[in-house]
């Protein structure tokens, strides 16, 4: 169970950001600056939640919850201190989502590159541009020049 929680962390966080991002692309901010700080507000806060508190509610026990509704899903766990078997299960957890985030927010951008540089030694038999057959600089500056990073979610991410 562990191995497919520390799997579906990093999941839920990349439609976390999809969503995110798209819910604050309709709300037509001013400037591009509060779009990204908006942006990058919610998806950290929305990771956060998602990756640490999400296991701790999950995982703590509140008597007074468990006497009420023992079925309740939130705050009605195994552990109600951070003893060494919460350490052990719910801290290994939590260790492991982290390591898998270091390295999930750059394999888009790792694949999206190598993506580029094929068509780019498809189109002109070289990387570098020389005997590009692209008939407008748009088209070409399009190829050469690459897509836009996403700082607000690279930050949050962050």
């Amino acid at each position: 169970m562990t191995y497919a929680i520390t799997i579906t962390i990093p999941v839920l966080n990349a439609i976390i950001t999809i969503i995110l991002t798209y819910l604050t692309k309709t709300e037509k901010n001013k400037n591009l600056t509060s779009d990204k700080s908006s942006n990058m507000i919610k998806i950290f806060i929305g990771q956060f939640v998602n990756t640490g508190l999400m296991l701790l509610l999950v995982n703590t026990r509140i008597e007074a919850i468990k006497s009420w509704n023992a079925a309740f899903p939130i705050l009605n766990g195994n552990y109600n201190d951070f003893d060494s078997g919460w350490f052990k299960n719910v801290g290994c957890t939590i260790f492991f989502a982290m390591i898998i985030s270091i390295v999930t927010p750059h394999i888009g951008g790792i694949i999206g590159a190598l993506i580029v540089i094929i068509k780019r030694f498809f189109e002109s038999g070289n990387l570098r541009g020389v005997g590009s057959r692209k008939t407008s600089m748009k088209k070409f500056f399009e190829l050469y020049l690459g897509p836009e990073m996403p700082i607000d979610t690279r930050y949050a991410q962050v």
